[in-house]
């Protein structure tokens, strides 16, 4: 995650400045940015274009389905980073009930399996939903600061005679846009982030021909629909019809699911378990409750139990927002279990 002021720290410059970085390391490296980019022209115009490799993406579906192609290609030889940058504006901390929200909870849960490295930006950390910003209860790995406050401690822990914070081309101290200070795993150190060959570079010093980014234009992502089914999309559902593959078929199945109607289904394997098919009925007269008293569960529901299930909500919290039983959810908990979709 990479927080700071509005305006004044950069971090879309510096996640774009590491995309730069990320793209040059190997031809087999993508980036997928809901941030948009441009290629300047001969007449000093930017027309809407993005480098090889980088793709544009407005949606999760968006996401999923240039992974899946470049997947196929590269297989597990290839290396994907996801950049999104203005988080808090589509996965805010109030927001956690919203479909977009719990999917992306789903996506940095599963996202090692798809090979994919996952960096956010916010104006500060408590905006965005707890489980994506929390490195103890929650899902993430690093912290990456812009902030004025925690630069100038930085500068302040770190020795004066091994660093010098002074820029050799212009002999002032560097800016804050210039420096980020990155901590992982109770580590914190600080870097010098410049401009960039492609996409982190003022517009004044662009050849016609390179690439930058947009600063004006809002980022934003939506949850989007299948390509093909033109189906709401779930990345629940993805998981589910790639957990009966074996690790050297899942490329091909995840481009299978991503473009076609036949594949977006829930496998066939206990399909009657994965779907809305409800049990054998009982006889009229009889009345059925859960064992703790509560009604019994509804049927239309348990995707979206599953949903909140595979995205780590507690028994408590999936009842009062689904209004399933207890037994319900313990039983779909286990199921899924099986599956490997939740430890």
């Amino acid at each position: 995650m990479v927080s700071g002021e509005r305006g004044e720290g950069g971090k879309t410059h510096f996640m774009m400045w590491l995309a730069d970085s990320f793209l040059r390391s190997s031809p087999n490296a993508y980036v997928y940015s809901n941030v948009i980019v441009g290629q300047v022209q001969d007449d000093r115009s930017v027309l809407l274009g993005t480098p090889p490799n980088y793709f544009f993406i407005s949606s999760l579906a968006d996401l999923f389905f240039y992974l899946s192609e470049n997947l196929r290609k590269k297989g597990r030889t290839g290396k994907h980073l996801v950049i999104l940058d203005e988080t808090a504006a589509f996965a805010g901390s109030q927001s956690w009930f919203t479909d977009l929200s719990k999917n992306l909870v789903v996506l940095s849960t599963l996202i090692r399996k798809f090979d994919v490295c996952l960096i956010f930006s916010t104006v500060r950390a408590e905006l965005v939903l707890k489980r994506m910003r929390e490195t103890n209860e929650g899902l993430l790995d690093g912290r990456m600061y812009k902030d004025a406050f925690e630069i100038e401690r930085m500068k302040r822990e770190t020795d004066a005679g091994d660093i010098d914070w002074t820029d050799p081309d212009t002999g002032d101290e560097y800016e804050q846009r210039q420096l980020v200070v990155i901590e992982l795993k109770g580590i914190r150190e600080m870097i010098v982030v410049g401009e960039a060959e492609q996409l982190a570079k003022a517009r004044e010093r662009c050849k016609p021909g390179d690439y930058i980014y947009g600063t004006k234009q809002p980022a934003i992502l939506e949850l989007g629909v299948h390509p093909i089914t033109q189906e709401k999309f779930d990345i629940a559902k993805l998981a589910m019809a790639m957990s009966k593959v074996w690790d050297d078929d899942a490329a091909d199945k995840l481009y299978e699911y991503m473009h076609t109607t036949s594949a977006s289904k829930v496998p066939e394997i206990e399909i009657a378990a994965l779907s809305d098919v409800p049990s054998k009925p009982k006889p009229a007269h009889t009345k059925t409750a859960s064992k703790t008293g509560r009604p019994s569960t509804k049927k239309g529901i348990q995707d979206e139990v599953d949903r909140m299930i595979v995205s780590g909500a507690n028994c408590r919290d999936t009842m009062e927002a689904t209004t399933c039983a207890e037994r319900f959810y313990y039983d779909r908990k286990a199921l899924l279990r099986k599956q490997g979709l939740v430890d």
